[in-house]
């Protein structure tokens, strides 16, 4: 997966993403040695922008959590049952993504996205913050880079998902909530959220379809086109071929002109002969009924010796 960063970090949040750091503290090891291992977690990731793990992080749910399957959105204001309200009594749910067959009993799935050991720790330092989403879903879940979140840390029932190859792995199942049910309001507010999200995206999808669609009409017209064009071509070329068999003359870029004007003497003498003959039966014509009316008025005619 193409994650962005700038030139000088190319690949470096793959690789930050993907270490393979243990989730645990080594057995013995004293609360002294514990800070060291999360401080070497931080010297890590120090090196790249934590924004741009957030952005890999989110992409990777946003492609796990995908349509036709779930309904999927990021950065849900929750406070105040929806209605969002000042700053400081703000509750963001970083994502949500609702199952939508009922298979999966329309499951409604919590996120709480982290790319350093510093944001983890703040948040178990405030666990009323996840719970202001939380205690709508079915499950919750964090979704982390490697080192950050330690499996023994995790509040009950929570999920955690890791980085992989191929985009997330689970690596703790969250247990089964039973949550509220979400105020009316709440539900109308995550509708505007999704119609303002996402209006500007349908409308360039739809363009870009309509615009797909036109070019493989137009190519397909183009190719019928050529097509008729090659077949006359095709019917010009044996037409030439029977006529030079027949002739015994050759076209060339160079007679071409001469050969269509002997063509025209041609054509035109025979035309000119069938003039003539046709003459010629009327004369004949006419002849034989003159001599006949002669006949009938007691005209006798000359014998030849």
């Amino acid at each position: 997966m193409t994650v962005p960063t700038s030139a000088s970090q190319d690949g470096t949040v793959q690789a930050v993403l993907e270490a393979p750091i243990p989730d645990t503290p080594t057995p013995g090891a004293d609360s002294g040695r514990e800070s060291e291992r999360g401080d070497l977690v931080d010297a890590r990731v120090a090196p790249v922008r934590t924004k741009e793990i957030t952005a890999d992080l989110f992409d990777r749910l946003g492609k796990h959590f995908a349509w036709p399957d779930w309904f999927y959105i990021e950065q849900v204001d929750v406070s105040l049952h929806g209605e969002g309200g000042s700053e400081p009594m703000r509750r963001l749910v970083d994502a949500f993504a609702i199952a939508n067959w009922s298979s999966r009993n329309h499951e409604v799935n919590g996120f709480e996205v982290k790319a350093s050991r510093a944001d983890w720790l703040a948040e178990l330092a405030d666990p009323q913050k996840a719970e202001a989403g939380a205690q709508y879903c079915d499950r919750w879940w964090v979704c982390a880079a490697p080192g950050v979140v330690r499996v023994p840390e995790l509040p009950s029932g929570w999920g955690l998902l890791l980085p992989s190859r191929k985009g997330l792995r689970e690596v703790v199942r969250p247990a089964l909530r039973s949550p509220k049910t979400p105020p009316k309001k709440w539900w109308i507010y995550l509708l505007r959220k999704v119609a303002q999200k996402d209006a500007p995206e349908v409308v360039q999808k739809a363009v870009q379809e309509a615009y797909d669609r036109g070019e493989e009409n137009a190519k397909a017209f183009a190719a019928m086109k050529i097509q008729r064009l090659e077949d006359r071509n095709k019917g010009l070329v044996e037409a030439i071929a029977e006529f030079e068999k027949a002739s015994g003359v050759k076209f060339d870029d160079w007679n071409s002109g001469v050969i269509g004007a002997a063509v025209r003497v041609v054509l035109e003498q025979k035309e000119y002969v069938r003039m003539i003959g046709s003459s010629f039966r009327n004369i004949e014509r006419h002849s034989r009924q003159l001599h006949e009316a002669l006949l009938e008025a007691g005209w006798e005619e000359a014998k030849d010796e």
